[in-house]
Parts: C-alpha cells; structure tokens; sequence
C-alpha cells in the first residue's frame, strides 16, 4: 500500500471510531450515558463525512438530548448521512420534513448541499 492510501485508511478509522464512540455515549453502551460527549464525538466523526455521526446528529437533534430540538438541523445531518450511504437516514428526514414547513425544508436543503460540497 502506498502512504496516500494508509493516511486515509487511518483517517477513515478515526471518523468511525469517534463516531461509533458517540453512539455508546449517546445509548450509555460500555460508558455511562453522556449526551454532551455524544455530542462532541459524533460532530467528531461527521465532520469528518462518517455516516455514523451524521446520523447520531440528525437523532441528537430530532430528540433534543442535550441540545434543545431543532428540526432544521436534524433534517441537514440525517439528509448528509443518506447522501453518504445511511439507509436509514432516509426514512428520517422525510418523517421530520412533514413536521417543517416548506421553507424550513429548504434551508436544511441549502445546509446540507453546503456540507456535502466543502
């Protein structure tokens, strides 16, 4: 392998590591139950493009655990974790588009587009 290739296997390690960290804190699994450090370790991962963050965000926000609920922004991380592979995202979005209202639906668009590009 070439080191090009190891960097972003390792990167890639790191981003579902931190991700899969977030859902133990985020379901008290091995740790004890910690939304803040859900938080911080899923952002962690996402940012990062893992699906499994952006979906324990979309959760995270479409619940309010820790963070007060916000439906645009639930809608975003559950469309960008759909957008790279999460099935489930799907179903998730489109439940939350129909508490939205139209324009609500096309901000988190525009967010999503933004963080899918950069």
């Amino acid at each position: 392998m070439t080191e090009a290739v190891l960097t972003v296997n390792r990167h890639e390690a790191h981003a579902t590591a931190q991700s899969n960290l977030g859902y133990m804190y985020l379901n008290g699994e091995g740790v004890p139950q910690d939304y803040a450090e859900a938080l911080r370790w899923s952002r962690l991962g996402a940012e990062q493009g893992n699906a499994i963050g952006q979906y324990n965000l979309g959760y995270i926000y479409s619940s309010g655990l820790g963070v007060p609920s916000n439906n645009v922004v639930s809608y975003m991380w559950f469309k960008i974790a759909s957008e790279n592979g999460m099935k489930a995202a799907v179903a998730e979005y489109q439940n939350i588009a129909e508490l939205m209202e139209p324009e609500q639906v096309a901000e988190a668009d525009r967010r999503a587009k933004v963080c899918i590009k950069s």
